[in-house]
């Protein structure tokens, strides 16, 4: 009997449990029926105003030294001594490396002295030639007296008034005149010719050798060509040093580069000179400005569509070091005073993007065209004025004259 009686409270269970559901379902459809159901859909707006869009790229980047110097001795030899250290700061001109020098002193003290030797004989041929040119002219002057001198005897001697024997001494003495010119005239030919431009060539190869064996001797101290940082010190004294062989390594670190690849289609947007915001996390959370210095006019040659760019960076406190990731921002496009909405307002209805608006109490759908979009804001080009109140919450879920209730709103600033 106690069986019978649970299974029939358990079908009585049932069967009110199934009239309760049914009951719920069309009874109360019955019971509002004649109702509104027109329920506010609660949304946050804000005001259309104008604003001012900047779209960026950001480009992964490498540092690397503004410039790197291979320091290569002009000459081999075996290093005397080393005056820097890897990580030193040093000036133009500073002193990095000497090599031995005993030899080379040697060599310029030979070059000294035969320069000082072709001197001396250079100085020897212009007294030649001086002297030289005293006798040609004093040949001269004796030529032209005894020339006048026999000349009036000619005339004389054809006058009958001097005898033959006056005549022939005066020709004669004539004739010793002429001839000693034409000797002082050959000799100071020859001295001008040989001695003089042998004893020219002469110390004008001695200067040559001397001016050599001097800069063989200064190039034994081997000096920075620029302000920087001792990157890499390549030899120990006693080592030999070779010609081409670099000895030390200078970068410049007042200044450094970012290296980006760009892909062409940005490339139109960038110009030598423009100013980027450059991101190194690891030393800043603040962007660093930069300089776009070069861009490269061949294309990567593993990638073909990517171009690289440097952006130079100011690096006054070292703080950036070659070999840190960087991400440089480069603004591609630019629109100032353009009527814009947040980028998430917009919504798709029919293929179409749709933005809506509070109409009083109602969402009214609005067919826009875009523009331009940061990274939080969309142009509008057609759809919307200035002042109208853009839903920015809840838009997903609104239809054409949906009923709204505005819980907050941000107004035109």
């Amino acid at each position: 009997m106690n069986k019978k009686f649970i299974i029939g409270a358990v079908i009585c269970a049932v069967i009110f449990a199934a009239g309760y559901m049914l009951f719920n379902t069309y009874g109360s459809n019955d019971q509002n029926e004649g109702q509104s159901t027109d329920t506010a859909k609660p949304v946050d707006f804000e005001v259309v105003r104008p604003r001012d869009l900047v779209v960026k790229a950001e480009l992964s980047a490498q540092i690397k030294a503004k410039e790197e110097i291979q320091v290569v001795p002009e000459i081999s030899g075996k290093v005397a001594s080393v005056h820097v250290s890897k990580g030193q700061r040093v000036r133009k001109g500073q002193l990095l490396v000497s090599l031995e020098k005993d030899e080379l002193k040697a060599q310029f003290n030979q070059a000294q002295a035969a320069y000082r030797k072709a001197v001396a004989a250079y100085s020897t041929t212009e007294s030649q030639i001086i002297q030289a040119e005293n006798n040609f002219k004093n040949a001269s002057a004796n030529f032209e007296n005894t020339e006048k001198e026999y000349n009036r005897m000619k005339v004389l001697y054809e006058q009958g008034v001097v005898s033959e024997q006056q005549f022939d001494a005066v020709k004669a003495q004539y004739q010793v005149a002429q001839s000693n010119l034409n000797a002082a005239k050959r000799q100071l030919e020859i001295v001008k010719k040989t001695s003089y431009e042998v004893a020219k060539a002469d110390i004008k190869q001695a200067e040559a050798n001397l001016d050599l064996s001097r800069q063989r001797l200064e190039n034994c101290d081997i000096s920075s060509p620029i302000d920087g940082i001792v990157a890499q010190v390549n030899v120990d004294p006693g080592e030999m040093a070779n010609v081409g062989a670099p000895v030390v390594t200078i970068v410049e670190m007042d200044r450094v580069l970012a290296a980006a690849k760009v892909t062409e289609k940005y490339l139109k947007s960038i110009k030598e000179g423009q100013t980027v915001e450059v991101m190194i996390e690891a030393i800043s959370d603040r962007p660093f400005k930069g300089k776009v210095v070069h861009i490269s006019p061949v294309a990567d040659a593993k990638n073909a569509n990517t171009y690289e760019v440097e952006v130079e960076i100011p690096n006054e406190e070292h703080q950036i070091k070659p070999g840190m990731s960087a991400v440089v921002s480069l603004v591609i496009e630019r629109a100032e005073d353009v009527l814009a909405v947040p980028v998430d307002s917009v919504v798709e209805r029919s293929g179409k993007d749709v933005v809506f608006v509070v109409d009083g109490e109602r969402a009214a759908a609005r067919k826009v065209s875009l523009g331009i979009k940061d990274d939080k804001y969309v142009e509008i080009k057609k759809g919307l004025k200035r002042g109208d109140r853009v839903v920015i919450r809840g838009q997903h879920l609104l239809n054409e004259g949906d009923r709204v209730v505005c819980e907050s709103g941000v107004s035109e600033k």
